[in-house]
């Protein structure tokens, strides 16, 4: 477990930092990498998706720099690796690609499956990115994204795992109030960085519980 959430976290900077993609997948174009997405080979298909995101959020703002057609089919494969890849890893990655594809196409509709996925951080990462990607076009993630959330605000969630979707309830804001019950049964959560969270969250969301 520990060995997954740290592989997670490592592919979730990568993003986040921008963090160039490495050979086998530097220099290539999307529709070299697109084929990389189908190999038996859960790494490859890692480093790929990351790769796409990474190259997609670079261009972000170049003029014509994914056809039409070579949005859907990366939407599509993207899509496809959420809802079915055995490896959690993978699924992570295609939520990058998803989030990253947003500035061409609506991916919102992509992006849900993940909010079912049997992976409470999948489930926590799908709801972050939703409300970032509605964030941007003024929509609410709404009430199915909401649950899907504080089905893992408890504390059998690893601590890791748990801060993230505390943290994520409170960027939500008004659309978060019903978790504040659940976020309250946490306040005297025997983890430290919980605790903080969970008190920041609180505070965001307006609740009258919040230890002074």
């Amino acid at each position: 477990m520990k060995r997954f959430l740290f592989m997670a976290s490592v592919v979730f900077a990568a993003a986040v930092n921008g963090v160039s993609p490495q050979p086998p997948f530097e220099g290539k174009s999307i529709k070299e990498l697109l084929p990389m997405l189908d190999s038996t080979n859960a790494v490859t298909r890692t480093g790929a998706a990351e790769a796409i995101a990474w190259y997609l959020e670079r261009d972000r703002f170049t003029p014509n720099f994914l056809e039409a057609s070579l949005t859907q089919q990366t939407a599509s494969k993207a899509s496809l690796l959420l809802k079915t890849d055995k490896d959690k890893i993978v699924r992570l990655a295609s939520i990058d690609v998803l989030f990253a594809l947003n500035t061409w196409t609506n991916t919102t509709s992509l992006l849900v499956s993940g909010i079912v996925d049997n992976d409470c951080l999948v489930r926590v990462r799908t709801v972050s990115t939703l409300h970032r990607v509605c964030q941007a076009r003024n929509q609410g993630v709404g009430t199915n994204v909401v649950n899907a959330l504080m089905g893992c605000l408890n504390e059998k969630t690893e601590t890791g795992v748990l801060c993230e979707a505390v943290t994520t309830a409170g960027d939500l804001g008004s659309e978060a109030q019903p978790a504040i019950p659940l976020l309250e049964q946490l306040v005297n959560h025997p983890n430290t960085k919980v605790r903080e969270c969970v008190a920041e969250a609180l505070q965001k969301l307006g609740s009258q519980s919040v230890k002074k």
